[in-house]
C-alpha cells in the first residue's frame, strides 16, 4: 500500500443537524463549604407598640408582714370646747333629824253656809288648807288658826267646827263660837301631833262645817282678801 497522502483542505461545514433528546441527568455534585456570616446588619425602626393585653387575675394576698417600729408621739393638740352642762340630777332622800316647815295661808275670799244645827253638818275642805308632804321623821306637828265672821241678821253663839284631817282619816274636831254682841267668832287656834312614816307622803288637810243656833240660819264668811282681822292658816312642822 502506498502512503497515505496529505490530508485536503476541510470542506464547507454542513447544516446543522437536528438537536438530539436530552441525555439523562447527572448525579449531584458535593455541597460547597459554608461561607463566613455576613456583617450584622443595621437595627430595624421600633415598630409601634402593641394594643394592652388583657387584666390578668388578682393575685392571692400575701401573708401579713410584721409590725413596724411605734412611731413618735404626736404633740398634743390643743384643748377642745368645754361640753354643755349636764342635766342636775335627782335630790339624794333627806336623812332623818331635819327640820322643815310647811305652810299655807288663805289668800282668797270664802263663805260657808250655817244650816240650823243638828248636829249632822257636812263638813267640806277649806279652802287652800291643804298640804302634802314626805316627812323625814316620825312625827310631824300641826298648828292651824283662823278667824271667821257671820252675817248679821241674827246675834247669837252660831257655831263655827273645823276638823283635821290626815289621809282621809278624821283626827280631831274644834269649835269656835260667834259671839252676841257682834258678828264676829272666838280665834280657832288648834295644834297637834301626828305620826307619820318618814319617806312616805302624807297629806294633812282643814275641814268646816257651820251650823245656826237659831233661826234666820247664818252664814260664816273667812275674808282675808279684803278684811285685815280675817285669816286662816295651816303650818306642818316635821322634826324629830
Amino acid at each position: 500500500t502506498g502512503n497515505t497522502g496529505a490530508t485536503g483542505n476541510t470542506g464547507v461545514t454542513g447544516v446543522t443537524g437536528a438537536t438530539g433528546s436530552t441525555g439523562a441527568t447527572g448525579s449531584t455534585g458535593f455541597t460547597g463549604v459554608t461561607g463566613s456570616t455576613g456583617a450584622t446588619g443595621s437595627t430595624g425602626a421600633t415598630g409601634n407598640t402593641g394594643s394592652t393585653g388583657v387584666t390578668g387575675n388578682t393575685g392571692a394576698t400575701g401573708a401579713t408582714g410584721s409590725t413596724g417600729l411605734a412611731g413618735n408621739t404626736g404633740a398634743t393638740g390643743g384643748t377642745g370646747v368645754t361640753g354643755t352642762t349636764g342635766s342636775t340630777g335627782a335630790t339624794g332622800a333627806t336623812g332623818a333629824g331635819n327640820v322643815f316647815t310647811y305652810s299655807v295661808k288663805g289668800t282668797t275670799d270664802v263663805t260657808i253656809a250655817a244650816p240650823l244645827y243638828t248636829g249632822t253638818a257636812a263638813f267640806v275642805d277649806m279652802p287652800q288648807m291643804t298640804l302634802t308632804l314626805t316627812p323625814v321623821n316620825s312625827k310631824v306637828y300641826v298648828e292651824f288658826s283662823a278667824k271667821c265672821t257671820y252675817s248679821s241678821n241674827n246675834y247669837e253663839e252660831h257655831l263655827m267646827k273645823y276638823r283635821l284631817v290626815q289621809d282621809a282619816t278624821n283626827i280631831k274636831d274644834a269649835y269656835s263660837y260667834g259671839k252676841v254682841s257682834f258678828n264676829g267668832t272666838d280665834v280657832m287656834t288648834l295644834t297637834y301631833t301626828l305620826t307619820t312614816t318618814p319617806g312616805t307622803p302624807t297629806t294633812i288637810k282643814i275641814q268646816w262645817s257651820g251650823e245656826s243656833v237659831s233661826n234666820p240660819t247664818v252664814s260664816f264668811y273667812n275674808y282675808p282678801a279684803t278684811y285685815p282681822y280675817m285669816f286662816r292658816s295651816l303650818i306642818v312642822t316635821d322634826k324629830p
